[in-house]
């Protein structure tokens, strides 16, 4: 960690949905952290500057991205410490240390260079170059020009080593994954095929993907099913014409919205033969047209939308779509979409759009999301996480 203050002031006082939560109306860290200063009976200098060190800590542990974006800082560093073999701060403010180690960590001073905490012993080594917990000490190798440098592993299960780095950029946290062991599959897509759709949903994943596959990832979310909706989802399969094409899964989390739009054409002919045959109730929406393609003793409705160059499988009904249609901005003009670093060739984009969300449970007007990218540079695999 770069700088213990400055990863604080950068991420809980500038990137929005992190200064909510650091506020009274979210978690209230900023009382917390007037009370620590209160209980801590240092000089305000001498605290300042301890705050302004440099900290590497040597995680027995690895993080998940969930772990990461921990939004109680207090909390993630006291995890950061009872989880570490081994700390180097290098600070020289060793009453600011002894205060912060013993009063808000809790840790007890058996004697002088041996602390206790959770049932673990730190031995305590303080220099001219700082204050080292469970090592001998080193000279710092921190690259300045992030806030947050480290290495983890098995982001995706798979043995591989990770490299990431944080960042604070245009009010917008910024994680970088990068690894160069980590072999993928996925095929690369275009996001910017998509700008001029309209694509509803609180949580968007986007990838490429195979028309052999289509059966079992619509399976995946559309369940259950009765045999003759199994059969016409089969026969959807065969007359998609084209062989490969962007999906977007698209989800609700104040509602049970869910949402599978196909970047691919359907033969008109034979899907419209297809609901005569079977009499599915028809209508109209702008530049789709809809099919009740499910019936309500198998469960929920599901719908069909069919444009010229897409299909969307739904369970929003046809007044509802109609009225995110007419609402919604195309994907270009939303403000996630205009952050995304390497439109032409991702892997995978995830959206999760936290406004209304905040709006429902904290009374907030707040635009913001979190956004993860996954694509190639140089044969490393990347992926980058954006909160705002």
């Amino acid at each position: 960690m770069n700088n213990l203050f400055k990863a604080y002031d950068e991420i809980y006082t500038t990137v929005p949905l992190f200064r909510f939560v650091n506020s009274t109306e979210g978690l209230g860290l900023e009382y917390i952290k007037e009370l620590y200063s209160l209980t801590l009976d240092v000089e305000q200098d001498s605290m300042q500057r301890f705050l302004n060190s440099s900290v590497v800590f040597y995680l027995t542990k690895d993080y998940t991205i969930n772990d990461i974006f921990n939004p109680n800082y207090f909390n993630l560093l006291y995890k950061f410490v009872v989880d570490s073999d081994k700390i180097a701060i290098y600070s020289t403010e060793y009453e600011v240390f002894d205060k912060i180690f013993i009063k808000v960590f809790g840790a007890n001073k058996l004697t002088e260079g041996l602390y206790k905490l959770e049932n673990k012993n730190y031995r305590v080594i303080k220099n001219e170059n700082g204050i080292f917990l469970n090592m001998e000490p080193i000279e710092a190798d921190i690259d300045e020009r992030y806030l947050l440098t480290g290495s983890t592993k098995n982001i995706f299960n798979a043995n591989e080593d990770w490299n990431f780095y944080i960042t604070v950029e245009d009010r917008t946290l910024v994680i970088t994954f990068e690894s160069n062991n980590y072999g993928s599959n996925k095929k690369i897509f275009n996001l910017s095929q998509l700008d001029n759709k309209v694509l509803f949903g609180e949580t968007l994943n986007i990838e490429m993907l195979e028309k052999n596959a289509f059966f079992s990832y619509f399976n995946k979310f559309m369940l259950p099913l009765d045999k003759e909706t199994e059969e016409s989802v089969h026969f959807i399969n065969e007359i998609i014409e084209k062989e490969e094409f962007v999906v977007v899964n698209s989800r609700g989390i104040t509602n049970e919205e869910l949402c599978l739009f196909f970047e691919a054409p359907l033969d008109k002919e034979k899907i419209d033969k297809f609901a005569l045959e079977r009499n599915l109730p028809k209508g109209e929406i702008g530049s789709y047209y809809f099919y009740q393609f499910s019936s309500e003793i198998s469960g929920d409705v599901v719908y069909l939308y069919i444009s010229e160059d897409d299909f969307i499988f739904s369970n929003v009904e046809p007044k509802k779509v109609n009225t995110y249609f007419s609402q919604l901005p195309r994907l270009k003009n939303t403000s996630y979409y205009k952050i995304v670093d390497e439109k032409e060739k991702l892997f995978n984009f995830f959206v999760l759009n936290l406004t209304q969300y905040l709006s429902n449970n904290f009374y907030a007007s707040l635009d913001s999301f979190i956004v993860r990218e996954e694509f190639p540079i140089n044969n490393n695999y990347i992926i980058k996480i954006k909160a705002r």
